[in-house]
């Protein structure tokens, strides 16, 4: 579906998995009609390599059409997007974004790690508001 072939998928989870990024959390988009009848096979070829399978697209499936990062309890506080003390940075600071100050909600500014978080850490979070 994707254009080019599993085996390479394979590889790379394997890849992660030897370079200690454990558990491997691989997410599959299940798609009606297009790879549902795979869900077994998948599950199967997972079982008792300590990764975790996670059958994506909770938010069509269940009606949902939106969703916001929230912060209902005040835990996630405010940190500057960007970590640098240069005066163009500082001068412009009140027009950047900010970020969280932790996981999910914070980037690393280091393409490995962020590359890791984004794709193979939960997608799912207490601070994410789902609206029909």
């Amino acid at each position: 579906d994707v254009g080019f072939p599993v085996a390479r998928v394979l590889a790379g989870i394997d890849a992660a998995a030897a370079a200690g990024v454990t558990p491997v959390k691989v997410n599959m988009v299940v798609k009606r009609g297009v790879n549902d009848h795979c869900i077994s096979e998948m599950a199967e070829h997972f079982r008792g390599t300590g990764h975790i399978l996670r059958l994506i697209e909770y938010m069509d499936a269940n009606g949902y059409r939106q969703c916001t990062p929230t912060n209902r309890d005040g835990s996630i506080t405010d940190e500057p997007f960007i970590d640098l003390t240069s005066g163009y940075v500082t001068r412009a600071s009140g027009s950047l974004p900010n970020q969280g100050a932790r996981p999910p909600w914070r980037v690393h500014q280091n393409y490995l790690k962020d590359v890791v978080a984004m794709r193979l850490k939960p997608i799912a979070d207490e601070a994410l508001e789902l609206r029909r």
